[in-house]
């Protein structure tokens, strides 16, 4: 539709059909009589690629790590984690650092048996003396 070019929202009307086109042949799409079906393939290689990729982008990152582990030497707080760190978002935190950090033994609780603990603390069993 000509409204999204005139806002900028598309680059080209169309442009993306032709490049899917010089890609995948017409038999991508299925007709019914309410709705397009378009089923893209591809190779065995791709998915193992893609699941690398989606494994890196997982796991944490090993200088955040390292970081974490020399500031929580000494047990450390949710929120004192979240305020060095700069982040605002506490779920990013829990779900995507400190989670992944605790299921890979980086860091240890000082509750386990209360994991939501509101006391809870977090504290890596690195001791060195290098400095953040």
């Amino acid at each position: 539709m000509r409204v999204y070019r005139d806002l900028d929202l598309v680059e080209q009307l169309g442009s993306g059909m032709n490049r899917i086109l010089d890609v995948y042949s017409n038999d991508i799409y299925k007709f019914s009589d309410n709705f397009i079906e378009v089923c893209f393939y591809y190779e065995k290689e791709y998915d193992q690629v893609t699941q690398q990729a989606t494994q890196q982008a997982t796991r944490h990152d090993d200088n955040r790590t390292d970081k974490i582990m020399k500031f929580c030497i000494e047990p450390k707080s949710r929120e004192e984690i979240q305020v060095f760190l700069k982040l605002k978002d506490r779920e990013y935190l829990r779900k995507n650092i400190l989670n992944p950090l605790i299921k890979d033994e980086y860091l240890k609780l000082t509750i386990p048996e209360k994991p939501k603990s509101p006391k809870q603390k977090y504290y890596s069993l690195r001791r060195d003396s290098n400095e953040i």
